[in-house]
Order: structure tokens, then sequence, then C-alpha cells
């Protein structure tokens, strides 16, 4: 095994380790039960309670079924978003190392494996690093179609991460829409055979997804906002680089100029990758625009925003400064690494050792209502 592989493989068991300490050290909180009760109904039950709600049902169906194997317990239930967590760094690595280099995606995997961000959510009995792999994987599979050609079991695996995507989250659709600019922008290439079967395959994985259309329409219709007036957009922002650079386990103060400064790193490595690698430039910026721009537009007049809605596109955050630190010449890059990870290594230890960033104790408020409840 190549020695790029043998530190993939460490930092898979670091994001691993990480992420299986004391994880049921905490109760699960509102999101969570959600989560358990859903496993406690039938199937039939289950999916027509998610037709009726904000998410669709497939993370709720692996759980049901995950549950079932592993049982209840706090640890059972986060294990399944881990598995998908760690997974991350693998499918970084996949897409990173294929547009940037090798050198870029054992830095974005690097950056995968300590984010606070995937291992806060690792951490939770939710869809979201399933949605992220689910989308990085898509993203992979694209790229291999888009360069070497369409073999009917490349295509069909396309196909079934689309569906899959579409299924765990109704915002994957958006970064569905940055594959569909991706795949005209293939066709405007030139390459006119591959860009129709890329298309094709989208239009395969929609006509799946029909069935769920009816829900999707509903929630649009009906879904209201907690808060009255419109999304303010720079604090939107700021919360989403917040969430990218120190994940959800860092006090606000300390956080914001990391954001901010996140955000002009990222703005500037994309920038210097449009001169060094411009397709790659272009491909990663889709990513990551397409479905910004789409949730800040939806969640504007009904502005029930949270950044894990932004989760999906995060990994190609860490791509663009990744492939950014990889093209500049040597030693800088040795000085600028340790600038970027430290926040990240902080912000893991705030998960584990402070207390200010434990979850609600809702397990606290059981054990006492079981205590005290009277007839």
């Amino acid at each position: 095994m190549s020695r790029a592989r043998w530190l993939l493989l460490l930092l898979a068991i670091l994001s691993f380790s990480l992420a299986i300490y004391r994880l049921d050290s905490q109760s699960l909180w509102y999101d969570e039960g959600v989560s358990v009760y859903l496993t406690r109904l039938s199937l039939p039950e289950l999916t027509w309670w998610t037709a009726e709600d904000i998410q669709p049902p497939l993370y709720y169906y692996l759980l049901y079924f995950w549950v079932r194997a592993a049982g209840r317990s706090e640890f059972s239930l986060r294990f399944l978003s881990l598995f998908f967590g760690v997974l991350m760094v693998p499918a970084t690595w996949g897409v990173a190392a294929k547009l940037l280099g090798k050198k870029a995606g054992l830095l974005a995997a690097s950056f995968t494996a300590l984010s606070p961000l995937y291992l806060w959510y690792s951490r939770e009995a939710r869809m979201y690093t399933m949605l992220t792999f689910l989308c990085l994987l898509s993203l992979r599979l694209f790229l291999e179609i888009r360069d070497k050609g369409s073999s009917t079991p490349l295509l069909s695996a396309w196909i079934g991460a689309l569906i899959a995507s579409l299924y765990t989250h109704y915002f994957a659709a958006f970064v569905m829409a940055s594959l569909t600019l991706m795949a005209l922008w293939t066709l405007a290439e030139g390459k006119a055979k591959v860009a129709i079967r890329l298309l094709l395959g989208e239009a395969a994985a929609l006509a799946l997804y029909l069935p769920w259309l009816p829900p999707l329409l509903k929630r649009y219709r009906v879904d209201v906002s907690y808060w009255e007036g419109t999304l303010k957009i720079g604090e939107a922002l700021r919360k989403l680089f917040i969430s990218f650079s120190v994940g959800e386990t860092m006090l606000e103060a300390r956080a914001t100029p990391i954001a901010w400064a996140a955000a002009i790193t990222f703005l500037l490595s994309l920038l210097l990758l449009a001169f060094r690698r411009r397709k790659a430039a272009l491909l990663l910026a889709l990513y990551f625009f397409v479905p910004l721009v789409a949730i800040l537009a939806l969640t504007y007049r009904s502005p029930k925003f949270n950044p894990r809605y932004l989760m999906l596109v995060s990994p190609a955050f860490f791509m663009v400064i990744a492939g950014a630190i990889a093209e500049i010449p040597k030693p800088l890059p040795l000085a600028i690494l340790p600038l970027a990870l430290c926040p990240l290594i902080l912000s893991d230890y705030n998960l584990h050792f402070d207390p200010a960033f434990t979850k609600p104790d809702f397990r606290g408020v059981a054990r006492y209502i079981q205590k005290h409840k009277q007839p």
C-alpha cells in the first residue's frame, strides 16, 4: 500500500477515535429524540410521519433497522452518524486528490478528520454526516464519469447516490443543481456523449424521486419560520463560517474573528486556484456557491436557518483551502498549516472537555420525572 494510503488510513482512524471517545457521555437532545421516536413506529407509520415533516425518510429507515441489530442506547443510536462521518475522510480524499492532486487530497482529508463541525454531527443521531457523505460520493462519481466515460455500473452507482441523497434531505436537490451545471459545462466543452448520459442519469434520479414529490411540494407550501421578518444574510454568513471553521464548540466572541479570517482565506484560496487549476476551481465553486445561494434565497423570507443546513457544501470549503496550501512553494505551507489546524484542535478539545458545550440534559430531566412522578 502506498504512503498516501497509509496516511489516509491513519486519518480515518483519527476521525474514528475522536468521534467514538465518550460517544454516549451526553444526553440525547430534542432532535435526536425525534429520531428515536421514529424508530419505534412501524415502517408505514414512519413513512407517513416523515411525509408530514421536514426531512425525507431514508436516514430514518437505516436507523430503524440499525437499532434492531445494535440496540437503542445513546452509543448505538449515534454510531450510524459516526460511521458516515468517518467515511467522509476517504470521500474527501477521493474528490480532492482527483481535482487537486494527492498532496491537497491529504490536506483536505486532514481537515476533515479534525473538523469540529463533522465531529459534532458524527456524535449526533441525525442525518447530516450521511447527507454530506452522499453528496461527496455523488460528486466523486460524477467526476469519474466526466473524465473516463460512463460505463453502466458507474452510471448506476451515480444515480443511486443521487437518489439516496435526495431521500435523505431536501437540500440535496441544490447539490444536484450544481452537478447539472457541471454537466452542461461538460457539454460546452464538446463532450456531448458523456454530458447527455450525465443529464439522462439525473433525469432518471428525478423520475425515481417522483413518489416523494407531493410531500416536498406540500412542505414548501406550508412550512413557516420560527421567526418573523427576513433572514439577516450577514449574520447567516457569519454563523456559517463559524460552523465551518470551528464548529459548535467555541464561544462566539472568540470564534467570530476566526470565522471571518477563514472566509477571507477561502476566497483568496479560490482565487489562487482559479489561476493555477482553473477547472478544479470552477467545479468546487459551483459545488459550494450554488447550494449556498439557493438555500439563503429559500430561507430569506422564511428565516428558519441553521448552518448545519449547508454542511453538505463544507467539503468544498476544506478542499479549496487545502488546494491553495498545496500550490504554495515550501516552506511556507509548514508555517500556514499549524495556523489552520490549531482552531480545529482547540474546538475538538472543547467538545470533549469543556462543560460549556454540553447538549441540553434531557436525560437528567427524564430521570427527575421518573423519580418524582405521581398519580
